[in-house]
């Protein structure tokens, strides 16, 4: 069984909105260590980042995280005009 073990957290500021970021070393059965890291945008949102090298994975986080927290607004605004009968894709014969 692997073990999940919290090192650090720490806050990212998206569009005024200050969201914790959850650090985690995890050990596997194999001995090998990796890491992760979590933010919830809401509750049914959760992002989970993966990498070996620690460092790597927190420069990620502030280069990632920016995009997919536009991508999923982009996404409800699209679902919006979706559910109310808008195409908003262009129509290709």
């Amino acid at each position: 069984m692997m073990q999940k073990i919290p090192i650090k957290s720490g806050f990212i500021w998206l569009n005024d909105i200050q969201y914790e970021i959850k650090f985690f070393q995890i050990k596997k059965l194999t001995g090998q260590i990796s890491y992760s890291l979590e933010v919830s945008f809401d509750p049914s949102d959760k992002i989970i980042l993966d990498d070996d090298d620690f460092s790597r994975l927190e420069k990620n986080a502030y280069l990632v995280l920016p995009i997919a927290y536009q991508s999923r607004v982009l996404g409800k605004i699209n679902a919006g005009y979706t559910a109310q009968g808008v195409n908003t894709l262009p129509h290709t014969p």
